[in-house]
């Protein structure tokens, strides 16, 4: 599906007009036969620009390099994250709209893939959002 960019707006203090008539493949953004969706529930990545109530869409990759947002089954339950590495652990941290960006100061998930069931199903290849009745979201 095609949608034209008619330009660009600020999400701050205004910005003069700019015309444009870009036509953007929406559907070839997201799409393959390893991209799947899945609805968010939580804040905990609304840093990341991923809010309650967005769809992720998730590239298959089980095997990402440290600092890619991944979705992550940890002992059967998923999780889309910040992914790291620690020693042997896997860390997957939270990025929050309040958090800091130092890691240490972030909320995080430590996982010893020895004794706990941890995959990484993909990676977070962009979300979209659909604004509720209310004029929320």
């Amino acid at each position: 599906a095609l949608v034209t960019v008619r330009g660009r707006a600020a999400a701050g203090p205004p910005l003069e007009g700019e015309d444009g008539d870009e036509r953007v493949d929406v559907a070839g953004l997201w799409s393959g036969d390893d991209v799947v969706a899945y609805e968010v529930r939580g804040t905990s990545m609304a840093g990341a620009g991923v809010m309650d109530g967005s769809y992720v869409f998730v590239r298959e990759h089980p095997d990402p390099p440290p600092g890619e947002t991944v979705l992550a089954a940890v002992g059967g339950a998923l999780t889309l994250k910040e992914y790291g590495r620690r020693g042997g652990e896997i860390m997957l941290y939270a990025v929050g709209s309040g958090d800091d960006s130092r890691k240490a100061k972030r909320s995080f998930i430590r996982v010893d893939p020895a004794s706990t069931d941890v995959r990484i199903l993909g990676v977070y290849v962009g979300s979209m959002r659909k604004r509720s009745k209310k004029g929320k979201g």
